[in-house]
C-alpha cells in the first residue's frame, strides 16, 4: 500500500457510503481541503531519490 493515497467516496441511496476509487495522492485536487494538510500528504507520498535513481 502506498504511504499516501486519496479515496473518492460517495453515497449509495439506501445503502450508505462506498469507496468509488482510490488514486495516487499527487493526482487529486484540493476540492475545498486545507492546502497545508494537502501539502503534508503530498510530502508523505513523495520519494526522494539520489542522482542514480535510488531511494
Amino acid at each position: 500500500m502506498p504511504a499516501a493515497t486519496v479515496v473518492d467516496a460517495g453515497a449509495i441511496a439506501s445503502l450508505g457510503w462506498a469507496c468509488v476509487e482510490q488514486n495516487a495522492a499527487w493526482g487529486a485536487g484540493l476540492y475545498g481541503c486545507n492546502p497545508a494538510r494537502v501539502l503534508a500528504v503530498l510530502q508523505r507520498a513523495s520519494i526522494k531519490l539520489d542522482n542514480k535513481g535510488r531511494r
